[in-house]
């Protein structure tokens, strides 16, 4: 497919251009260059691109106004920006005028390559989702259309049988189920939501006492249930199988929608398996999208105790699609927001790496802080949050000389307030990615104290948000077990006593007991290891 892909180079260095030219044409991609942004902006009105890679600094028109420029003509065209200028601010910058990934100068040949397949790819997937929405579009004006069809001829055909007539009834029924459902589930980009969503709705449309949704892990071959409903549902939670057996497995191979009149006369169920339903009937159904299998939706258990007919089958059938394309949605908003993160978090990364004190550092903040928020049984939710946090905390010193951050003596106070700007600084940085909103407050309030004579804002007590009193410890912790240019690594045992008598001080002591304890059980465990 690469052949029939057109990529414009842009970059006022001729070298440049001809080795860009010459490496994608390498990788099967047509390429045109041009070494100019006005030049460019000429070649995009006149061909089809799928990408362009530009320079950030160019006589004239920069990278940056290119891109926003290109962008108005070719809303779907993907950009790549080759830049020397490396900085979180032109990558937060790049990606607000629409950058969809950058290389920096001097560039890596394999990277290269992976930063333009996984680029293209994302605007392949991009196209198809756009595609798929607009044919739900259109399948949800056609049901609406026959609703009211149908309505009509409810109330004007007053001849018809009393058997046509519920017939109509239940149809129109279940449109309104699925256009419900649809609705429900387009409205969400995360995926465990759109699974409990759909749930929710068909227990309550459907009269279902027991359902469950399971994906396919195709790496382990087996089927993971993902979301349930039911008497058991928290105890299969999780559960794995393998996925060529039982009823799932056949639909899985199969592709098919299947409709089990007797769970106890079908050699797909086996014995302990059929115990688990009160009903004798079952229903499963594919969830599918371009031939691609991603789970099953199965129901079992009305709360009527009527079996399952064909018109349970189709409508069940009939929800499985917009299900699958919502499912295919939150699948490409993690992916982005994954990748959006990656780029910040690598820039994060590649400060630490510039100053070996702090190597590793917000790796281990991370880690200390996941425990602590384990040990206090946060959520999943603030557990990501809180890996966010850590991983990106000191993102602010990016802008702060290397000069003031490897000084080792004393810290002049104008110095000492530059040190000080960093939380607000690492706010402001991510302030404009909305996925990492959770994260800007633990950022900017780890330095706050329990006594209120923290920065930057001075908080104290129980006001400072608590995911930032479990990173101050976690911060602190560190810092004084690390190597650092003033003094060297302070033994464990003694960071532990600095820690527990800055307790209520400086930190919350509640969170101090538990992080001090955890780091005792860990001891113990390494311990217990050893000795085994």
């Amino acid at each position: 497919m690469a052949d029939e892909l057109k990529i414009l180079v842009v970059d006022d260095e001729p070298k440049i251009c001809e080795l860009l030219r010459a490496l994608l044409r390498r990788e099967g991609y047509a390429v045109d260059v041009t070494y100019s942004a006005q030049e460019a902006l000429q070649r995009l009105s006149q061909g089809d691109y799928a990408m362009m890679l530009t320079d950030l600094k160019m006589p004239g028109m920069d990278g940056l106004e290119l891109v926003t420029r290109s962008k108005q003509m070719r809303s779907d065209l993907s950009v790549i920006m080759v830049t020397g200028y490396a900085t979180v601010e032109t990558a937060v910058g790049a990606l607000r005028h629409g950058v969809d990934d950058y290389v920096t100068k001097p560039f890596n040949i394999d990277e290269l390559r992976k930063v333009v397949s996984k680029t293209l790819s994302v605007r392949r997937l991009a196209r198809v989702n756009q595609e798929l929405m607009d044919q739900l579009k259109v399948a949800n004006t056609t049901l609406e259309q026959q609703r009211d069809k149908l309505a009509h001829m409810v109330t004007t055909a007053t001849g018809h049988l009393d058997e046509t007539l519920a017939a109509l009834r239940h149809r129109i029924e279940d449109l309104a189920t699925v256009n419900e459902i649809g609705r429900l589930v387009a409205s969400a980009l995360d995926l465990d939501r759109v699974l409990n969503l759909c749930l929710d709705a068909l227990c309550g449309k459907m009269g279902l006492q027991t359902c469950s949704i399971m994906l396919l892990d195709s790496e382990r071959g087996e089927l993971v249930v993902k979301a349930s409903r039911g008497a058991k549902s928290a105890e299969i939670l999780g559960t794995r199988q393998k996925a060529d057996v039982g009823v799932a497995g056949w639909v899985i191979r199969t592709t098919e929608p299947l409709l089990v009149e007797d769970i106890a006369q079908d050699p797909r169920f086996p014995k302990r398996q059929s115990e688990r339903y009160a009903g004798s009937s079952f229903l499963c159904v594919p969830l599918s999208l371009e031939s691609r299998v991603m789970g099953v939706i199965s129901a079992a258990d009305k709360r009527s105790r009527i079996p399952f007919t064909q018109s349970d089958l189709n409508l069940l059938v009939t929800v499985a699609g917009p299900l699958s394309i919502a499912m295919e949605n939150a699948r490409l908003y993690q992916l982005l927001q994954e990748n959006c993160f990656s780029t910040v978090k690598a820039l994060a990364i590649s400060l630490e790496a510039k100053d070996g004190y702090t190597s590793g550092h917000s790796q281990r903040v991370t880690e200390y802080a996941t425990t602590m928020a384990n040990a206090l049984g946060l959520t999943e939710k603030d557990v990501v949050i809180l890996q966010h946090a850590g991983m990106l905390h000191d993102i602010g010193k990016i802008g702060i000389t290397e000069q003031i951050l490897n000084k080792r003596g004393r810290l002049s106070d104008e110095e000492y307030q530059v040190i000080r700007s960093h939380p607000v600084t690492g706010q402001r940085i991510i302030q404009s990615l909305e996925f990492l909103r959770a994260a800007r407050e633990p950022i900017r309030n780890h330095h706050e104290r329990w006594d209120g004579a923290g920065y930057p804002d001075a908080l104290h007590g129980q006001r400072i948000p608590l995911l930032a009193r479990i990173m101050a410890v976690a911060d602190a912790y560190d810092a004084m077990t690390s190597n650092r240019p003033y003094r060297p690594p302070m033994p464990k045992a003694d960071a532990i006593r600095e820690l527990q008598a800055a307790a209520g001080a400086q930190f919350d002591p509640e969170l101090t007991s538990v992080f001090t304890k955890t780091l005792a059980a860990s001891a113990d465990g390494q311990s217990d290891a050893r000795t085994s």
